[in-house]
């Protein structure tokens, strides 16, 4: 999922801001692997505990960057991640209130030596204090990266709002599929920020998930051969989309992400009294329409497209790469409330066999709100954990 994701995506916040960058401050609670409500990334998949994996956060405040650092990670060669023991969840306090401005992840030893991005299955930030815009039965997710090491890049003029107190929630999973073991790996996140300032030195963003599996498990099971899963998301806010990249796992081929007007679904319906969609939906099978699958009739044709993004995969089908696509540049991909966003996801397995949670599907951007006023009432107040040795995350997975 390289997806040089265009905000600061994404979420994360900068602690300690006030810090000397001479100051170690590990700011991990580690706490013993839990269900929590609004994970949505494992997918409700159970794994043994990682231990001795903490959180270590160090501020530069003369070059206003905060390098978050997850760790030890230890690695046994040709171990999925089912069989590799995981991370509990970490919880990062936001000491500062400003804004996050990118996310510069890398893999490397207790010798500060590179380690192959392929064996982060995935990492994901959760700003505890805020319910995402699209599925408020979400936490806001605010960045996230697989294997592919995604380079969230900074947007002139643009940055993710955090508040002193924030809870960041950072899930990880590993696995390695490489012949190469790895003792005492290092995640690192290099984030640069920016203080509170009157008047606001960047517009506030607003990370964009737009997911085949709308508002509940990411993950989902990939047939043998080719196959394809379409999801329509409502949005309630008008506004501008900055850009899109986007994340698979192996095999995947593309990502396209369409809009639908409201007020041309509203046009046709007057028109012909039936959806665009209903008459194509008939010509799947039922076992199709239930797993999600769909032809590609079933598109509405009102849809118009906002990006396509092609998969880059090795010759096994292992992905290496989502391009982004931009749209600031030219003053945003409008968008209004009531519109429809559609995301559809290609695979071609090869393997021959069902891939149990082997796909996902998902478009991640930022989006700017014509009233930022109107997302205010998505702040909450961070819900405590619960305890449970099992390391289920409710219905997601990244």
């Amino acid at each position: 999922m390289r997806l040089q994701f265009l905000l600061p995506f994404l979420y994360a916040a900068a602690v300690v801001a006030q810090q000397p960058a001479t100051q170690d401050h590990d700011t991990s609670r580690m706490q013993d692997s839990h269900m929590h409500d609004h994970g949505f990334m494992q997918g409700g998949l159970h794994h043994a505990v990682a231990k001795g994996v903490l959180l270590d956060a160090k501020t530069d405040a003369n070059t206003h960057t905060i390098t978050l650092r997850v760790g030890p990670l230890n690695q046994p060669a040709n171990t999925s991640h089912m069989k590799m023991p995981q991370p509990a969840d970490l919880v990062w306090s936001i000491s500062m209130t400003g804004w996050i401005l990118a996310y510069h992840p890398k893999l490397v030893d207790a010798s500060g030596n590179s380690v192959p991005g392929t064996v982060l299955h995935h990492v994901a930030f959760w700003n505890e204090n805020r319910s995402d815009f699209l599925c408020p039965n979400k936490e806001e997710h605010i960045f996230g990266a697989g294997g592919e090491l995604t380079d969230w890049a900074l947007i002139p003029g643009f940055g993710y709002r955090v508040e002193k107190g924030d809870q960041i929630r950072i899930e990880t999973m590993i696995h390695n599929p490489t012949p190469t073991s790895y003792d005492k790996a290092y995640l690192e996140v290099t984030i640069p920020y920016l203080d509170d300032a009157s008047p606001a030195p960047v517009k506030n963003v607003y990370p964009t998930w737009i997911d085949v599996g709308t508002c509940g498990n990411s993950s989902y099971d990939l047939p043998a051969g080719p196959s394809k899963k379409v999801a329509t998301v409502p949005v309630k806010y008008s506004g501008i989309l900055l850009g899109v990249g986007g994340h698979m796992h192996d095999y995947g081929e593309q990502l396209t992400l369409e809009i639908s007007s409201a007020k041309d679904s509203e046009s046709d319906a007057s028109k012909t009294g039936v959806s665009n969609v209903g008459p194509a939906k008939a010509q799947t099978s039922k076992t199709d329409a239930a797993n999600g699958y769909v032809t590609k009739a079933e598109v509405s044709k009102k849809n118009d497209p906002v990006a396509v993004l092609p998969a880059k995969t090795d010759a096994q089908g292992h992905l290496l790469e989502i391009p982004v696509v931009t749209f600031y540049q030219t003053g945003g991909y409008p968008i209004a409330a009531g519109d429809k966003l559609t995301v559809i996801s290609t695979y071609n397995n090869p393997t021959g066999k069902l891939l149990h949670d082997g796909a996902m599907g998902i478009v991640v951007g930022y989006f700017v709100p014509q009233d930022p006023a109107a997302l205010n009432t998505l702040r909450h107040a961070a819900k405590p954990p619960s305890h449970d040795m099992s390391h289920d995350h409710g219905p997601l997975h990244l």
